[in-house]
C-alpha cells in the first residue's frame, strides 16, 4: 500500500502517504486518483485535504504552491527503556513537585499562558510543576493515555502535555528541566512510551530524546 486518501462528498479530507514510497510521489499519485474518481462520478470541484501527514518539509511546499496556507505540528515519542534523565543543570532555586491546590487557581495560571489549555486541565488529571518561593513557575499535564490513538494493547503510554512557563520564568531551562522529570516519573511508573501530542517545539523536546513520528499541517 503507497497510502491512503479519505474522500468524503466533493472533499478529499485527509491524505495518507507511505514513507516507503516517498512522501511526494505518494501524495501526487493519490491526488491524481482522487481527481480522476471526482472526474469519473461527475463532480465539478475538488476540495482539498484540511490536513496531511508527513515527516518532509516537502509536503508543506506542494500545497502552498496551489496557494494553501498550513499550520505545522508534530507527534513525538519515546521509548522509556532507553530514557536516561539528561545531565544538565538543575535551575537554580527551583523546586518540583505534583499541584496540590484548586483546580479554580492554577487555571489562572495556565490563562496566562494559553487560555485555550484551560478546558484541558480537569479534576482527577496530575498537574507536575516547578516552584520558586512556592509560586509556580510551570506546570504540565501528566497523565497515562489509555485511549491513546496510537498505542496497542500491550504498550503503556504516558503523555506529558500543555507544557507552559509563565512569561517572568521563562529562558532559565526550567520547563525544560520539568519535562525531562515528568517523563523520568512516567518511566518509573512502568510506561512504556512516552508520548507528546500536538507540539510545534520539536526541536525542544527533542532535546531530551523525544522523536517525530508524524508531522501534520492543518489549513488555515
Amino acid at each position: 500500500m503507497k497510502g491512503f486518501a479519505i474522500q468524503k462528498k466533493e472533499r478529499i479530507v485527509i491524505i495518507g502517504a507511505c514513507p516507503e514510497e516517498g512522501f511526494a510521489k505518494s501524495e501526487e499519485e493519490l491526488l491524481d486518483a482522487c481527481e480522476k474518481y471526482y472526474k469519473e462520478n461527475g463532480y465539478e470541484q475538488v476540495m482539498p485535504a484540511d490536513a496531511s501527514y508527513t515527516e518532509l518539509e516537502e509536503y508543506l511546499e506542494y500545497y502552498k504552491d496551489t496557494g494553501h496556507s498550513f499550520e505545522r505540528f508534530v507527534e513525538m515519542d519515546m521509548y522509556l527503556s532507553d530514557y536516561e534523565m539528561p545531565r544538565m543543570p538543575v535551575p537554580e532555586g527551583v523546586t518540583f513537585g505534583f499541584y496540590e491546590g484548586t483546580l479554580k487557581d492554577l487555571h489562572k495560571l495556565v490563562a496566562q499562558v494559553e487560555e485555550e489549555w484551560v478546558q484541558d486541565f480537569n479534576e482527577g488529571d496530575r498537574f507536575f510543576c516547578s516552584y520558586i518561593n512556592g509560586e509556580i513557575a510551570s506546570f504540565c499535564i501528566v497523565v497515562e493515555d489509555e485511549d491513546c490513538v496510537i498505542k496497542d494493547k500491550n504498550t503503556r503510554i504516558g503523555s506529558v502535555g500543555c507544557v507552559g512557563t509563565l512569561p517572568k520564568y521563562r529562558r532559565r531551562g526550567i520547563g525544560l528541566y520539568m519535562v525531562a522529570l515528568a517523563t523520568q516519573i512516567l518511566k518509573e511508573e512502568g510506561c512504556d512510551k512516552g508520548f507528546i501530542h500536538h507540539t510545534s517545539f520539536d526541536k525542544w523536546y527533542g532535546r531530551l530524546g523525544y522523536r517525530t513520528f508524524m508531522c501534520f499541517e492543518m489549513s488555515r
